[in-house]
C-alpha cells in the first residue's frame, strides 16, 4: 500500500484554489460543451449525453498552462506508473479516494482527508445557496434563485433543489442552473441571451415539478411565490 504526497504539502484544493487558478474563457467553454443538460427541461433532447457538474469543469479549468502547481505540474508525488494527467491528478487531490492500481493499493493520508471534507461542506452550501459560480468568478452575477422540495420536513433538512439564474459578463449570457444534491446533479440547463423575467422562471418550475413545491420553512409554495411576482 502507498500514499500519494503532495510536492507542496502547503497547497490547498478549495474554493480559494479554484478562484485563483481558474481559466475563464476555458470554464465558459466547458460550461456549454459539457455541463448544458438540454434534456432537463426539452424532452426531445437526447438524456443519455454525458454531462459533468459545474464544479467538476473548474476544475478542469484550473488544467492551463498559467497553473504553476508543482502538485501536478511535476512528476513527483504520485506512485510510479500512475501516469495521471494534470486534470486527473486535480481531480484526485479535489476529491481523493483509494484505488487500485497495477501493483499497489494507493490509500488517502488523513490530512488529505480532512481537507476534502471541510472543502466539501463549502461546496455543498454554494450549491445549495445557488451562489457556487459567483463565489470563483467575479464573472457571474445571481439574479433569481428558488430552493423546492416536495414536503416542509424535507425543506427543513435542506433536502431541496435549488434553481437559479446566473448572469455571465464574458459572453453576455444567462444560465438556468439546476442543483439537486440527492442524485449529485448541479447542471446548466437552460441557456438565454437576455433575462427572463421571475414570474416566467417561477412559471417554468411549476410546469416541472407543480405549484404546490415547498420553498421556504415556512410552508409557502411555488404557487404562492407565482402570484407575489406576477
Amino acid at each position: 500500500m502507498v500514499l500519494v504526497n503532495k510536492k507542496d504539502e502547503t497547497i490547498l484544493y478549495n474554493i480559494d484554489y479554484l478562484k485563483k487558478n481558474l481559466d475563464l474563457k476555458k470554464f465558459i467553454n466547458l460550461l456549454e460543451k459539457k455541463s448544458f443538460a438540454e434534456w432537463f427541461l426539452n424532452p426531445s433532447a437526447d438524456p443519455n449525453v454525458e454531462n459533468f457538474n459545474i464544479e467538476k469543469c473548474a476544475i478542469e479549468s484550473c488544467s492551463n498552462e498559467k497553473n504553476l502547481d508543482p502538485n501536478i505540474n511535476e512528476i513527483d508525488g504520485f506512485p510510479e506508473g500512475e501516469n495521471l494527467d494534470k486534470f486527473q491528478k486535480l481531480e484526485w487531490f479535489f476529491h481523493p479516494y483509494e484505488y487500485h492500481s497495477e501493483n499497489n493499493v494507493i490509500e488517502i493520508k488523513d490530512k488529505y482527508l480532512k481537507e476534502y471534507k471541510e472543502y466539501e461542506k463549502v461546496l455543498e452550501h454554494l450549491k445549495n445557496e445557488g451562489t457556487f459560480l459567483e463565489t470563483i468568478s467575479s464573472n457571474f452575477k445571481s439574479f433569481y434563485k428558488v430552493q423546492i422540495a416536495e414536503k416542509i420536513k424535507e425543506f427543513k433538512a435542506k433536502e431541496f433543489e435549488t434553481h437559479s439564474i446566473i448572469y455571465s459578463k464574458i459572453n453576455d449570457k444567462y444560465y438556468y442552473v439546476f442543483n439537486m444534491p440527492n442524485d449529485y446533479l448541479n447542471l446548466i440547463v437552460k441557456i438565454d441571451d437576455e433575462l427572463i423575467t421571475e414570474s416566467e422562471f417561477i412559471e417554468i418550475i411549476i410546469n416541472r415539478f407543480g405549484e404546490d413545491s415547498i420553498i421556504n420553512n415556512d410552508g409557502n409554495t411555488l404557487g404562492d411565490l407565482y402570484e407575489k411576482v406576477s
